[in-house]
């Protein structure tokens, strides 16, 4: 009998361990952006297709714990696409109003890190809201490994 409650308890114990460690997320997003290119490397992929007035930006970066090795990674990041053009103009004055074209492109990618090798693996690349199918390039990044510099400071 006691044996059998002890065993219980250990395994709720252990369980529990479990689920707290596998579950806990922490987000570096600040970190991130502060310490990384990756926020840089987003702006660029967005020049020169998110419009003349367009810009991106990650907006957060969780990292959870597989093992003591691996790490998922979390990032998301938009990018608004706004392109305007002024009125035309007759003896100088606008006519009517400018014509602008807004909208944003939610993105997510999942990827998991090696700690060891500090090599992030891109696996899936998720895009919302992409009406004009300007972000399909982001769907090349899956598969791909980039490495992340100084990655232990992160964990």
């Amino acid at each position: 009998m006691k044996l059998t409650k002890y065993c219980q308890h250990s395994l709720l114990a252990l369980t529990l361990l479990t689920i707290s460690f596998s579950s806990f997320s922490k987000n570096i997003t600040r970190q991130v952006i502060e310490q990384t290119t990756f926020d840089e490397k987003i702006a660029q992929a967005c020049s020169g297709k998110c419009g003349n007035r367009g810009h991106s930006r990650i907006t957060s970066v969780s990292i959870n714990a597989i093992d003591e090795r691996y790490h998922e990674v979390i990032v998301k990041a938009y990018a608004k696409y706004h392109e305007y053009k002024s009125p035309p103009r007759v003896f100088g004055q606008p006519i009517g109003g400018g014509v602008a074209i807004k909208y944003t492109v939610d993105l997510e990618a999942i990827g998991v890190l090696d700690t060891h090798t500090c090599m992030l693996n891109v696996r899936s690349v998720n895009i919302s809201g992409d009406k004009y199918n300007l972000a399909r390039d982001a769907k090349n990044e899956e598969g791909k490994n980039h490495h992340w510099e100084n990655c232990q400071n992160f964990i």
